[in-house]
């Protein structure tokens, strides 16, 4: 069962990136960076070029040709990647099979998580390859088939693929190499520690430099704008990340979405205090899931504080919502591991299984989240497929060649356009605004114009369920005021 889970996933995410619209960051990210034949744009420094994904985009759609599946490949392996590890995880450092099920659900099947495993971003290579990295100390203390160094070089080498996937994973990253230096020097054995600092150094230098030393000795500040101006507004951007989103049909969600909130803070409560309480106990203390609980506190605790204080010293804003989206899996393994210590007192027994039925009831509310139309951070995005082909309707039918189209949208339709080779159709590109110029048809944000569908008695031919995307023309024009289906 808990392989057919991990099979689920990978299986649905495969799913979601072959139904799902393309959306603005992704059809950005190969317009812009992966799709050009110059690859020199691959390293160009902006935020939207996540180096790693741009590359492997490259390669994908230069290989197989130009799909939404394809632009979407990178993350997908990401997210088999990510799986593989998460089961293995759960396998190795979990006995009993409920907590294993649980902590598998909630590592893979939270649904912020989840939509980065289908989204052509980098986010997901970057979660992977640092949980990765985290378990190659554990793959070689159960093993024992390589050197201390060498695992050191192996673990340093991930977490380079980690931030060159993502820059967003910057202090993380550097906290995570830095709790596994610490492990490698202290069970370096016949290794000296200038070797074992070496290895642990090298690659990581090695694989950062060499993917994207251009881009990141060429990134500016001004790029650096996105994210929270507090610790609370970060917090509460992944609390509404992993709690989004209960389908209609099963009504009073916005009551289980509160309860959600408070799950979360007694499960965090409930993991302190094991862990604090279980301290106290030699057996719990110097179990090895509890000294991989405390090291992954050691990198979170390091990660909030360096971003802190670049935050108070230089206003680099603070991680939010998808750049902070590693504190997600980092959380949930902290949780897991703390409640799968053993302990004798039972206190600490009821506390590890009060945390185990909250981390189900929580993976339930993950799994009612499943969703195959939407991201969560680009549902303005969810129709750009059916918008496309009302557009393509349009073009066959009357022949129109001008289309006024909304920023949020210009990217998304040029993507189809260039991947289905549409000749026929101009290069979309998007409107001057707020003030739009007249217009034979327009692809524009229903609510923020409402006023201009309403001065103009614009005639809305397509509306999107999900987003408030409307095909509209004026009355009088080349099109007829009749209802286009996609």
């Amino acid at each position: 069962m808990l392989r057919a889970a991990a099979v689920f996933a990978l299986v649905w995410s495969i799913f979601r990136a072959v139904r799902q619209s393309i959306t603005l960051d992704e059809a950005d990210t190969y317009l812009w960076f992966g799709g050009g034949q110059a690859a020199k744009f691959i390293w160009y420094p902006y935020p939207n070029n996540h180096v790693l994904n741009s590359l492997l985009i490259w390669l994908s759609t230069h290989v197989f040709g130009v799909s939404v599946l394809t632009v979407r490949i990178p993350a997908l392996l990401g997210a088999a990647l990510y799986i593989f590890v998460a089961y293995s995880l759960c396998r190795v450092l979990i006995d009993r099979f409920v907590l294993q099920f649980a902590a598998l659900i909630c590592l893979v099947y939270n649904p912020f998580i989840l939509d980065f495993f289908a989204a052509a971003r980098g986010y997901t290579l970057a979660n992977a390859f640092l949980i990765l990295a985290l378990a190659v100390p554990l793959w070689h203390t159960r093993t024992g088939r390589r050197s201390v160094a060498a695992s050191a070089a192996l673990a340093s080498a991930t977490v380079g693929l980690s931030f060159v996937s993502n820059f967003a994973f910057a202090f993380v990253d550097g906290a995570a190499l830095l709790a596994i230096m610490v492990w490698a020097i202290r069970q370096r054995g016949p290794d000296s520690v200038l070797r074992v600092i070496g290895c642990g150094t090298l690659p990581v230098l090695a694989v950062t430099f060499g993917v994207c030393g251009y881009t990141i000795t060429h990134y500016t500040r001004e790029h650096l704008w996105y994210g929270a101006r507090s610790l609370s507004e970060m917090t509460q951007s992944l609390v509404d990340a992993c709690l989004y989103q209960l389908p209609d049909w099963l009504g009073y969600s916005g009551v289980v979405r509160s309860a959600g909130r408070y799950l979360l803070l007694a499960l965090a409560i409930s993991g302190v205090c094991r862990m604090s309480l279980g301290s106290l106990y030699p057996e719990f203390r110097q179990n090895m899931r509890a000294i991989m609980a405390g090291s992954v506190v050691g990198i979170l605790t390091l990660t909030v504080g360096a971003h802190y204080l670049a935050f108070q010293i230089t206003k680099l804003p603070l991680p939010v919502s998808r750049t902070a989206i590693f504190f997600l899996p980092l959380c949930t393994l902290f949780i897991t591991l703390v409640a799968a210590s053993p302990a004798k007192p039972r206190l600490l027994r009821l506390l590890g299984h009060v945390m185990t039925v909250v981390l189900l009831i929580l993976g339930t509310h993950y799994l009612l989240s499943l969703r195959y139309t939407y991201f969560k951070e680009y549902a303005q995005a969810a129709e750009m497929r059916e918008v496309y082909r009302v557009i393509e309707r349009l073009n066959r039918r009357y022949g129109i060649e001008e289309f006024t189209v909304g920023g949020s949208y210009a990217s998304s339709l040029e993507f189809y356009r260039v991947a289905l080779k549409a000749a026929r159709l101009p290069r979309f590109l998007a409107a001057p605004e707020p003030r739009l110029p007249p217009g034979k048809v327009y692809v524009i944000h229903g609510s923020y114009y409402r006023a201009f569908l309403d001065e103009h008695k614009l005639v809305v031919l397509y509306r999107g369920k999900v987003s408030q995307v409307v095909v509209a023309v004026p009355p009088g024009g080349p099109v007829p005021p009749l209802p286009v289906m996609p």
